[in-house]
Formats: structure tokens, sequence, C-alpha cells
């Protein structure tokens, strides 16, 4: 868990970096087809249309030292990580796409877009992660209880 002054830190720099992500993202992924919508919308995505994945060998990790080893230090963004949510962006690894994986991250738009923003987002999920680990982020296991579709 990190200290209060350390999540101060953190947080403008988890924005910026998530910022330039979704950027990308929403210029090199891809739109969802019809049934990726209907999934999307399955777990209250508002936006299904705004929503771009890019499939990557390589999971982006957070630029600069600092936000690695705070990342690191509560979990986030680590090797390990298959998928990613940044506002309406996903980013997926290279052969860990499932319909399952992609609720879970579906649902992490829908609470994007409940937060409003992105800073707004983040803010939320990384204090909770801090709080409460990863896995157990009320964040997390909402996301997680929308995992309802077998994969194909």
């Amino acid at each position: 868990m990190l200290p209060q002054d350390d999540m101060e830190m953190m947080l403008p720099l988890a924005v910026r970096w998530a910022q330039k992500l979704e950027e990308r993202v929403a210029l090199q992924g891809r739109a969802l087809k019809e049934y990726g919508v209907d999934v999307a919308r399955s777990v209250g995505v508002v936006r299904p249309d705004l929503i771009r994945v890019q499939v990557v060998d390589e999971m982006p990790m957070p630029a600069g030292p600092m936000l690695r080893e705070m990342s690191d230090e509560i979990g986030i963004f680590t090797p390990r990580t298959i998928g990613i949510t940044v506002g309406h962006s996903i980013v997926v690894k290279e052969g860990r796409v499932t319909d399952r994986l992609l609720q879970h991250e579906f649902r992490h738009v829908h609470q994007y877009e409940e937060s409003g923003s992105l800073e707004l987002f983040l803010e939320k999920y990384l204090r909770q992660v801090n709080a409460f680990g990863y896995r157990n982020a009320p964040l997390e296991v909402d996301a997680r209880k929308h995992e309802v579709l077998d994969d194909r």
C-alpha cells in the first residue's frame, strides 16, 4: 500500500500516461463489430461506438521509473497484465482475447463513462486498488461480476 503522499504523486503521472495510451489506441485500435457492440451494451456501456480495441504482443507499461515503481507496489500495470482499459480504449495481449476478458474490460468502460472522465475514473480506481488490493478493489469485483458469457 502506498502512503497518501506517494498516491498523490502517482495520480497525475498515471493520468498523463493513460491519456497518451488512450489517444494511441483510439487511432490504432479497431472498432467493435456488431457482436462486440451487443456485449458492451450488455454490461452497461452507453457508447460502444467509441470503443477501440488494440491487440498487442507486449502490454504497454507505465513510462518513467517513479510511475513504474509505484504501479509495481500496488500491483497494477505489471508484466502479468493481459488487459488495460483507459476510457473507451482497450489494450489486450495477443492470444488472451476472450469473451470473458472483453466483458471485464467493457465493464471498466462503463465505469469510466459513469465517472465522467478518465482522470476521475483513474483516481477512484487507483485509490481502491491501493486500499483493498487489485483483486478486492470494488471496481475490479464489479467487473468480474459481469464476466458472464462463455468464451467462443
